[in-house]
């Protein structure tokens, strides 16, 4: 009986040792959202384990994991069902200056998290018609070129937008909405009424409600199209000269859709 006991007890020790592992292991390679990691090294042979932990990244030696980005705007499409006799939204210019992802529920404006995920757009912005017309256009638009981003889950998108970008840069060509800035709103009879934009900075913030699942999913080696939409709502608002108008304002949503990276293309 001594004997057995004790074979028996050798082998729950084994057990308890495999099991030990198999936590640590989880332990080991479980993604934190921080900079502390841990790494071991098993003997097999002498039963030990060796555990070090480290709050810094170099000190681990470990690579942050990307995944592929491409940014889309999908248009909205136009009214079918107004009236005639009432003005219609033809089109809605904005001038796209950044779109940036951020982790956090609700992070600071000057938060350096803030990832960018279209760096060129800031000194060549781009501007794009949020309608989807009758002339053929497509119901998406790609914003820039394909990028890699940090795989995470982000909670906030902002969009940047340029504040008169064709006044102050003339290689910007003809703004679509003339003299009324960069980002606007055209009628159907051709009267222009500038964006209005609830923040000092011209931009737009796309919120947890607002986005899909509550958040924006980057895995590792996989491709991404981040879709954005964007769309007016009417704001009453008085005007300098005592008069009370509709000015049109953005609001946003966004999504993830998994492509094939064999699809997507060549991250830049």
């Amino acid at each position: 009986m001594r004997l057995i006991f004790a074979r028996n007890f050798l082998q729950l020790s084994c057990d308890r040792q495999k099991v030990l592992f198999s936590i640590l292991l989880l332990f080991a390679v479980w993604p934190t959202g921080c900079s502390t990691c841990f790494t071991f090294v098993s003997n097999p042979s002498t039963g030990t384990i060796n555990i070090s932990a480290g709050d810094g990244r170099p000190a681990c030696g470990l690579t942050p994991a990307h995944g592929t980005v491409r940014l889309m705007v999908e248009r909205v499409p136009l009214c079918s069902s107004c009236p005639e006799s009432s003005p219609r939204i033809r089109h809605i210019f904005v001038s796209i200056q950044g779109i940036e992802v951020h982790e956090s529920l609700m992070p600071a404006d000057g938060s350096p998290e803030w990832q960018e995920l279209a760096p060129q757009l800031a000194t060549q912005p781009l501007q794009v018609d949020l309608v989807r017309g009758i002339d053929g256009q497509d119901e998406r638009e790609p914003l820039a070129e394909i990028v890699t981003a940090p795989a995470g889950i982000y909670h906030q998108v902002r969009v940047r937008f340029a504040d008169d970008v064709h006044a102050k840069d003339p290689r910007q060509g003809e703004s679509g909405c003339r003299d009324a800035g960069s980002n606007c709103v055209v009628m159907s009879d051709d009267t222009v009424r500038p964006l209005l934009f609830g923040t000092a900075s011209p931009e737009l913030r796309i919120t947890p409600e607002r986005i899909a699942a509550g958040s924006l999913l980057i895995l590792p080696d996989v491709g991404s199209n981040l879709i954005i939409e964007m769309k007016p709502v009417w704001s009453w608002v008085l005007s300098e000269s005592g008069d009370v108008r509709q000015i049109p304002r953005l609001i946003g949503n966004a999504r993830v859709e998994r492509v094939g990276l064999k699809e997507q293309g060549t991250p830049q």
